[in-house]
C-alpha cells in the first residue's frame, strides 16, 4: 500500500484546492471507441520432428484489440470532478497461431482484456479543454487456448489525459489516453497451466504450449495495458 500513498495525497490536495462554485452542467456520460495495447513481450518457439526440421520462432511485443469505454462523471466545481470508467475489449487478439505440418492441426493462444477505475480529474478550458485524470484502477487479462486458460489482474494507481472540443450544444468530442495498472504475471503458474507438450523441455524452466515436440512460450513478468480512444461526452 505504500506505493498508493502518493495517489491518496494527490487526491486530498486536489480536493482541498477546489473552490465552492458549482458548474452549470455538472454531470457527464461518455462513450468511447478505440484500441487497447497490451505490451507482453512474448517469445514463442516451436520445433517439429519432420523431414525439414521446421522451426517457428518469433517475438510478439504488443497485443492490440478494439475497445469500448464508458465514463460517468460529476464536476463539483468548475475545474475539478470525479469519474468512473469502464473499458472492455470487444474481441481477443491472437498472441500466436501456427500449424503442425505433420497432422495439419492448428494451435493458438488468445488474449482478452478489461479495465476499470475511479478518478479525480482536473479540466482546464471550456470550449476547448485539456483534462488530466488520476486515481485507482484494475486491469484484468485472460490468456486462453482451446484447452486451458489463465487470468491475471492488478489493482493499483492509474492515470490518463484527454483533449476535447464542445460540439452540438449537449456535450463534447474527446480524444482520450489511459494507462491502467501493470499486471504482474506469475510465470510459474503460467508455465504450469500451458505446459502440455514440452518434449525435451523442462516445464519448470520454460512455458510450453500444445502443438510441437519442443514448444516454448514466455512473456514479460510485468505487462503494460494502455487504451487510446475517441468518443463523445454528454453533459447535463
Amino acid at each position: 500500500m505504500k506505493n498508493l500513498r502518493p495517489v491518496f495525497f494527490s487526491l486530498l490536495v486536489m480536493s482541498a484546492a477546489a473552490a465552492s462554485a458549482s458548474p452549470e452542467k455538472p454531470f457527464s456520460v461518455g462513450v468511447f471507441a478505440g484500441d487497447s495495447t497490451t505490451t507482453i513481450n512474448a517469445y514463442y518457439k516451436d520445433t517439429y520432428d519432420n523431414p525439414f526440421d521446421k522451426e517457428f520462432e518469433y517475438n510478439i511485443n504488443k497485443s492490440s484489440a478494439e475497445t469500448l469505454s464508458v465514463t460517468g462523471g460529476w464536476r463539483f466545481v468548475d475545474n475539478w470532478g470525479v469519474e468512473l470508467q469502464l473499458s472492455s475489449g470487444l474481441d481477443s487478439d491472437t498472441v500466436f497461431r501456427e500449424m503442425n505440418p505433420e497432422d495439419r492441426s492448428s494451435t493458438s493462444m488468445r488474449l482478452s482484456s478489461n479495465a476499470f477505475g475511479a478518478y479525480m480529474f482536473y479540466k482546464a478550458g471550456e470550449k476547448a479543454y485539456f483534462k488530466v485524470r488520476l486515481g485507482l484502477g484494475m486491469t484484468s487479462l485472460k490468456f486462453e487456448t482451446d484447452n486451458d486458460s489463465a487470468s491475471y489482474s492488478k489493482f493499483s494507481y492509474s492515470y490518463g489525459v484527454a483533449v476535447g472540443m464542445q460540439a452540438g450544444g449537449i456535450g463534447a468530442f474527446e480524444i482520450m489516453y489511459m494507462r491502467y495498472p501493470d499486471v504482474s504475471i506469475d510465470k510459474q503458474d503460467f508455465r504450469e497451466t500451458f505446459a502440455l507438450a514440452c518434449g525435451s523441455q523442462d516445464p519448470s524452466t520454460a512455458g510450453c504450449v500444445p502443438g510441437g515436440q519442443d514448444s516454448v512460450l514466455d512473456l514479460a513478468r510485468h505487462v503494460k495495458h494502455e487504451v487510446f480512444s475517441f468518443g463523445y461526452t454528454f453533459q447535463f
